[in-house]
């Protein structure tokens, strides 16, 4: 692959992409863990108290495309949430996935966790279609991508889809806009 193509700099594992990355995970175990958060208590007219009370869903599965740091992002976000995950990336990142899966496995392993709450299937296609039809083993699926990859999913999937959208990719910069602020933007658009 070229240097010129884009998919050269997704799938670039640069040091600053890994600071980044170290950065993102630092920030999701600053978060507040959802579980067991209380959501709602109530009580019936008959004495039951009703408590509402977040659970994990168990098992995620992610489909996505040329972007190694996903991996990270996806674990680190299950791990955080109690939930297992099955992972599906593309073929042009299988390389980098398996590696850091199997970084992932090795500290689970040392702090003496399950590395089996972490699984990458082949990056065929062929396993992108067993895993949207995962029923009784996968309790949502969600695609990470491009717009060709959500719809995919959406119609060919028989587990629920949380379905993430494609996001945006232009911006709109008029004469009034604050310059330094239009800056910042795009930078962070276009280049995390």
């Amino acid at each position: 692959m070229p240097p010129t193509d884009p998919r050269y700099d997704r799938l670039r594992l640069s040091k600053n992409r890994l600071a980044g990355i170290v950065t993102d995970i630092e920030n999701i175990i600053g978060l507040p863990s959802p579980l067991r958060k209380v959501l709602e208590k109530r009580e019936l007219d008959n004495g039951l108290q009703l408590d509402k009370i977040s659970v994990p869903l168990e098992t995620k599965g992610v489909i996505y495309e040329a972007r190694p740091n996903v991996t990270f992002d996806v674990f680190s976000l299950c791990f955080k949430s109690g939930n297992a995950c099955v992972l599906k990336g593309s073929s042009d990142s299988d390389f980098s996935n398996r590696r850091i899966i199997n970084i992932i496995k090795s500290v689970l392993l040392e702090c003496k966790l399950n590395p089996e709450m972490i699984q990458l299937l082949p990056s065929t296609r062929e396993a992108g279609i067993q895993l949207m039809n995962a029923q009784n083993y996968v309790d949502v699926i969600i695609p990470r991508g491009s717009q060709q990859l959500i719809n995919s999913v959406r119609e060919n999937a028989t587990i629920p889809v949380i379905e993430t959208g494609a996001g945006i990719v232009h911006i709109y910069f008029d004469e009034y806009g604050d310059l330094e602020k239009g800056k910042a933007i795009i930078h962070n658009a276009k280049t995390r």
